[in-house]
């Protein structure tokens, strides 16, 4: 009769030697870029004391004014109502009727817009 013969683990065979690199688990560094996205509900006629996302720095937004859907919509109503003599004209002079922009002032991007229509 045969005897049972005790089962002893092995090691494994490359124990003791130094790994070898792997290239299946090279780690690859993508670029990822990061967008900024600011409520617009925040801005208003006034300029905003806050930190710019952008350059990090605490600052009051400067504030410019550009027209927009309530300067046209004001012009063609005066228009309408028989603005003669260039009335329609008004609202691209008065800044109560433009949209307005803020920006950094260290870094010039815009943060957001108020548009009053």
């Amino acid at each position: 009769m045969m005897e049972p013969q005790s089962q002893q683990p092995q090691p494994p065979p490359n124990l003791g030697q130094p790994m070898q690199p792997s290239y299946a688990s090279t780690i690859v560094h993508q670029p990822v870029s990061v967008m900024h996205v600011l409520p617009n509900n925040d801005f208003y006629d006034n300029a905003k004391s806050m930190f710019c996302p952008y350059c990090q720095a605490k600052i009051i937004t400067e504030t410019t004014y550009t027209n927009g859907g309530m300067t046209w919509l004001v012009s063609c109503v005066i228009c309408c109502a028989g603005g003669v003599a260039g009335c329609c004209l008004i609202p691209f002079f008065v800044d109560m009727f433009k949209d307005v922009s803020h920006s950094c002032p260290n870094c010039h991007q815009e943060l957001g817009v108020y548009k009053r229509l």
